[in-house]
């Protein structure tokens, strides 16, 4: 029997199963009496996409939004996020307008709780903007729910946590196949099921980061501050990836750290977000910038993006280097399979094993890997 939601516990596929059937029965009669057709209407003037998640969920949905302002040229994009993402957005020509709203239930950092004054407050705002489509890029019942409360003319998602009743189109989704497919493609197909113009297989499934000049030039300064120049093959390396359990061990982090300066000349920097600033403390030594805590979005973009390798685990920052064309050698944590969140741009390295029996020596071999190949190719050039 197929998978209809992507819950383990039964209790839950009890819940949204019985749920599910009285809210369909409930839809279907308001629909028969007020002769409702789910049509959207007109064109769509504004257009809400709605991710709630972490870094690389949204930098995943940049595609969608790509293809998305492709259909609809000339509507409104307005795109949700919680605030620990909005700079991940910022500057993308493809949205019009930036809606934050913190979901308490992915607040990694925070944990504050859930507020009902900020939910009332963003509920507002949705009306407030009129949206004739929303689309709820995760698959989330939260988001649904909050898309119907706002009155969204149109709602549009995957329903493998529930509340499909509460969607205008409910896009089937194979859940048992979830991880074959990478996460970019289940978002562009979710574009593509909404019946407007053409069908578009062939748009570009690169994740979109924008920084500026003076994002450039201030981590230029800062590397130059600290000794590193033009000419020095920077590897940047993430110890954290914002959950414990994907988390490489940081021991096996400082032992990979010094391998890499006893074999090669290189400078590296360590690269992370203010939650993580208790790495820099545990692989601190000579040859190693710590820029953890220490740079906003916008200028760890430049600085991934002037590094010649990056290396971490399968984490937001991870994407960025990938966006941005940085060669990278991911310890995967095995908690999705590659196929789902691998980095797509450049010719990257997956150490794609149990995390616990990922050793210094695979991380290793996959560094040196990438700096012959990369070494090899500026000669070239």
């Amino acid at each position: 029997m197929k998978k209809k939601y992507v819950y383990v516990k039964k209790r839950y596929i009890f819940l949204f199963t019985l749920l599910d059937a009285a809210g369909y029965f409930i839809s279907g009669i308001f629909k028969a009496i007020f002769s409702i057709t789910g049509d959207l209407p007109g064109r769509g003037k504004n257009i809400a996409v709605i991710e709630l998640a972490h870094m690389g969920d949204v930098l995943a949905i940049t595609p969608a939004i790509r293809l998305l302002k492709k259909k609809f040229p000339a509507s409104r994009i307005i795109c949700v996020v919680s605030p620990w993402n909005k700079d991940i957005i910022s500057g993308n020509p493809d949205i019009d307008e930036i809606i934050v709203y913190r979901a308490s239930w992915f607040d990694r950092i925070g944990k504050k709780p859930f507020s009902l004054k900020e939910t009332a407050v963003f509920i507002g705002q949705l009306r407030q903007k009129k949206i004739d489509l929303g689309i709820d890029m995760r698959g989330d019942v939260r988001v649904i729910f909050l898309m119907w409360v706002a009155g969204i003319k149109y709602r549009v998602g995957y329903a493998f946590t529930g509340g499909g009743f509460l969607l205008n189109k409910a896009v089937p989704f194979e859940v048992d196949k979830r991880q074959d497919r990478h996460q970019i493609d289940h978002n562009i197909r979710l574009i593509n099921a909404i019946n407007f113009t053409i069908q578009e297989d062939g748009i570009s499934r690169k994740m979109a980061v924008f920084f500026s000049d003076i994002d450039k030039s201030n981590i230029e300064r800062y590397l130059e501050t600290n000794s590193i120049g033009q000419e020095d093959f920077l590897i940047a390396i993430h110890p954290g990836t914002g959950l414990a359990v994907k988390c490489w061990p940081v021991e096996k982090f400082k032992m990979l750290i010094e391998q890499i300066l006893q074999r090669y000349k290189v400078k590296i920097v360590l690269v992370g977000g203010p939650s993580e600033v208790n790495y820099a403390c545990e692989l601190d030594c000579e040859g190693v910038v710590n820029a953890i805590g220490h740079t906003g979005i916008k200028q760890l973009m430049a600085l991934l993006k002037r590094s010649n390798l990056f290396v971490g685990g399968d984490s937001g920052l991870m994407h960025i280097a990938s966006a941005v064309g940085t060669p990278i050698a991911a310890i995967w944590s095995g908690q999705s399979r590659p196929s789902l969140w691998a980095p797509l741009s450049g010719e990257n390295i997956i150490i794609d094993k149990p995390l616990a029996d990922i050793s210094v020596k695979d991380a290793m071999d996959a560094v040196s890997k990438q700096i012959s190949k990369i070494s090899r190719l500026k000669s070239q050039a």
